[in-house]
């Protein structure tokens, strides 16, 4: 998964989320710094102050994120319409590629 795409989902779903729940992009960087070197980001899921899954974003699939969402929102018929379009355009996408 890019980034952009990270920032789009992570982005959405926060405005689906109820209050406590959260959805964060982080970024780390290797110490000691090396200035040529790539910088990590990694998708936090979190229900209040809970980590439940940390995700690497090189490693992350679009079916992971719902998997990882569907704790904090699988209740929420927004959500559903959302994640049932979302991985529909997915396929649909990687058919086409």
């Amino acid at each position: 998964m890019t980034l952009e795409q990270a920032t789009y989902y992570a982005d959405r779903a926060k405005k689906i989320a109820s209050a406590g729940n959260s959805i964060l992009l982080i970024s780390v960087i290797q110490w000691p710094v090396k200035p040529f070197d790539a910088i990590e980001y990694y998708m936090e899921f979190k229900m209040f102050t809970n980590l439940y899954a940390s995700e690497k974003l090189s490693e992350l699939t679009i079916e992971r994120f719902f998997e990882c969402c569907d704790t904090m929102l699988g209740r929420k018929e927004e959500y559903q319409e959302w994640k049932r379009t979302e991985l529909r355009d997915a396929k649909i996408s990687s058919i086409i590629e």
